[in-house]
């Protein structure tokens, strides 16, 4: 057995087409890092230089002009009826109050993206806005002081006398806490650190904040009797453990799965480029289907089964040494793919993020594991998936005696299989669910987010092993039956 293996794989290897094969494969390891290269690049301040044309104002600019022409084309709007007057005067104000005290255009704007930007509309657009013109006169002097109080802090520069205001405003009309900007004000005030919207902790602790709010409303609910959808609930869970434990322990960098955006997201350059490497393990998949399409097809169609079938060799010796045979070179192949993958980001990202963590929520409780444990567990769910569209692939080489109809008709059976499976999703046809390639997924089954409901990971592996051992014995029938 050990030397038809080894001689297949000699055979395999003195081909010019398994050389081309390698060579994409090759390609592809280094295009991922590449990609991820260059969609950095790309999103950065380099190359993305935010040009908002007037907005972003050059400091040698006449800023009184700026506001001038600002002030015009609102008279001309509010003229023409795009402005009600409320909304015209508190405008104006906004818009003397920057000009009077050269405030730049894109903090005006709020293109800078930073604290300011905010404090300039809340300050017009609520404090002054409510104070003018709200109905609830008991509240005027509190909205006329948070006015004044947001204005000085615009002026000074002063953002820790904005966030106070904020959390005084938020505590008057915000008691239970239940807003999402109410944490953030508590939040930055508390840890007496200045807001940065393009820092990592700003996303975070929306997150967090969004997530807080839900699951103590559900709380409410489930303590008032009222049912809570489980799923739902495990969710908002998982988002609140994980935001809160990366703000507890200012982790920076992390691996985490969204429910909202049903992906995980991965920080950091090195780790995202090993991330999107996964779907490497797809490549190996294809490349071992027309290897195994054409492995027994092509023995037949060239007549070399003959020279195997004089020497003292039994088929079934033959059929098992040639499917090892293809098990093994996806297991190379897959391995090689990670490792040269590895490679890639080392060299492209440095080590700076090798110490990221995966965090996930099990049964109520965060967990971790280090992001290289995370990868190298999607590398093998994904090629545990792969095996059997590869069985598939070989089953129908040694019933084809055309190794070209074997490759193409595998080949189509994968991509009708999947397109089928979705199908039956979308129309809520449960028993889509016994299909082979609605099983495949193993990295969705195991996270829970499977097309069908109730679908686990272990019905899942299950039928992967009804199908392939059908494979196997329907392929391992043809082949002992075929005539030479």
């Amino acid at each position: 057995m050990i030397k038809l293996i080894k001689n297949e794989f000699i055979k395999l290897f003195c081909k010019a087409s398994t050389w081309v094969l390698l060579v994409l494969l090759a390609l592809s390891v280094i295009g991922v890092g590449a990609l991820v290269k260059l969609a950095d690049y790309l999103s950065s301040d380099v190359y993305y230089s935010y040009d908002y044309a007037y907005a972003v104002v050059d400091e040698a600019e006449d800023l009184a002009s700026f506001y001038e022409s600002e002030l015009k084309e609102l008279e001309e709007d509010y003229a023409e009826g795009w402005w009600d007057e409320e909304s015209y005067e508190v405008q104006k104000k906004e818009i003397e109050f920057c000009a009077d005290n050269e405030i730049p255009a894109a903090d005006y704007y709020g293109y800078n993206y930073t604290w300011r930007s905010d404090a300039i509309y809340d300050t017009f657009w609520n404090f002054y806005y409510e104070a003018t013109y709200g109905e609830d006169a008991s509240m005027t002097a509190s909205y006329t002081t948070w006015y004044e109080q947001a204005c000085q802090a615009i002026l000074d520069d002063d953002w820790k006398l904005y966030y106070q205001t904020l959390a005084d405003y938020y505590d008057v009309i915000d008691p239970d806490n239940t807003s999402t900007w109410h944490m953030i004000a508590d939040y930055y005030y508390a840890q007496d650190t200045e807001p940065d919207f393009d820092a990592w902790d700003y996303e975070v602790l929306w997150d967090y904040s969004s997530a807080k709010i839900e699951l103590d409303s559900y709380d409410e609910q489930i303590a008032e009797g009222i049912s809570v959808d489980q799923e739902t609930y495990d969710q908002t869970q998982s988002m609140y453990l994980i935001s809160k434990y990366r703000l507890d322990n200012q982790i920076e960098q992390a691996i985490y799965y969204d429910y909202d955006s049903e992906m995980y997201m991965v920080d950091g350059d090195y780790f995202s480029s090993l991330d999107t490497s996964i779907s490497l393990v797809s490549l190996v998949s294809i490349l071992m289907i027309i290897f195994a399409g054409g492995i027994i097809a092509k023995e037949f169609s060239m007549g070399t089964i003959k020279f195997y079938l004089i020497n003292p060799v039994s088929r079934r010796k033959l059929f098992w040494s040639k499917y090892l045979t293809i098990l093994l070179l996806s297991v190379f192949l897959t391995i090689v793919s990670f490792l040269g993958s590895v490679l890639v980001a080392t060299l492209m990202f440095g080590l700076s993020g090798a110490s990221t963590q995966y965090l996930y929520v099990a049964d109520g409780e965060l967990h971790t594991m280090t992001a290289f444990l995370y990868i190298l567990k999607e590398y093998a769910l994904n090629f545990a998936g792969c095996i059997p569209n590869i069985t598939l692939a070989f089953a129908i080489s040694a019933l084809a005696r055309s190794s070209s109809l074997a490759i193409g008709l595998s080949i189509a059976v994968q991509l009708c299989g999947s397109t089928i499976t979705s199908l039956f999703a979308l129309f809520n046809l449960d028993f889509g669910r016994y299909l082979l390639f609605a099983n495949t997924d193993l990295s969705s089954l195991l996270q829970g987010t499977s097309m069908f409901a109730n679908h686990t990971i272990g019905f899942a592996l299950c039928t992967i092993v009804v199908y392939m051992v059908v494979f196997l014995l329907t392929g391992y029938d043809g082949f002992t039956r075929r005539e030479v």
